[in-house]
């Protein structure tokens, strides 16, 4: 297995593309199998995104889980197969490498938590907001104290790190105008019958276009044939509001 001095000394890099609750559960995960593998390599984190594959193999450089030819170290081995150990484990990497941060003390305030992590990490805006969030949450798990302005003004932090997004302009509202009632009027013919017996009222609602030849017969036919009887009875004329139109009640 590799030592610590076989670890990369680079400058670390907080995560923040990657959950604390996606860390755990990757150690339970390999947990499940008798051994680790090798290498920890891409093939070997296929149930992640890329984005979150190249931010998870780099946290494990930079905190010496894998050494830099991505072998698993005696530290991963500890931190994957004793639950226990977890916390202790965690809290050693917590204390190495977010040092600058919790140096500020128990009473430091948010903004000196975000100008801190500014020019320790070179973090900000979004980046900064999730690696914080990673922080925050990796600290508590290992029962670490921290700053209680910190804890009391996590909503704060998050949103003077998230990036502020412009308002959209909103049209002005136009009133809706009510949409004229459809007519229901339709052409009517009423001729009184001869004989007193009444009267007969015929209601037209056609599409002239659409009629075919034995339509426009039968249907003119009908109209000829009122026509033809108003002629032979003059005497028996309808008001004329009974033939113009009548209302459709149906």
């Amino acid at each position: 297995m590799a030592t610590n001095e076989d670890v990369t000394t680079s400058t670390f890099v907080p995560p923040y593309n990657l959950t604390f609750g996606v860390f755990m559960s990757s150690l339970d995960r390999m947990a499940g199998d008798e051994a680790l593998p090798s290498v920890i390599d891409r093939s070997y984190l296929h149930w992640m995104p890329g984005t979150v594959q190249s931010n998870y193999l780099s946290l494990f450089r930079k905190t010496g889980l894998i050494d830099s030819n991505d072998v698993p170290t005696q530290l991963l081995h500890d931190i994957v197969y004793n639950q226990d150990a977890r916390p202790i484990v965690v809290e050693r990497l917590v204390r190495e490498h977010y040092a600058p941060v919790l140096d500020l003390g128990p009473y430091a305030t948010a903004q000196q938590l975000l100008d801190t992590w500014r020019e320790s990490f070179g973090q900000s805006g979004e980046t900064r907001r999730k690696a914080i969030r990673f922080f925050m949450q990796a600290a508590k798990f290992a029962g670490i104290t921290v700053s209680k302005n910190w804890e009391r003004n996590a909503d704060k932090i998050s949103r003077q790190a998230a990036p502020s997004r412009p308002r959209r302009s909103r049209a002005p509202r136009v009133p809706k105008q009510a949409s004229a009632p459809e007519s229901t009027s339709r052409p009517t013919e009423t001729v009184i019958l001869a004989e007193g017996a009444g009267k007969l009222s015929l209601g037209v609602e056609i599409d002239p276009l659409k009629l075919t030849e034995e339509d426009r017969k039968f249907v003119f036919g009908i109209i000829d044939s009122i026509h033809s009887y108003r002629e032979a009875h003059p005497g028996n004329e309808p008001d004329v509001t009974s033939r113009e139109t009548d209302s459709d009640t149906d």
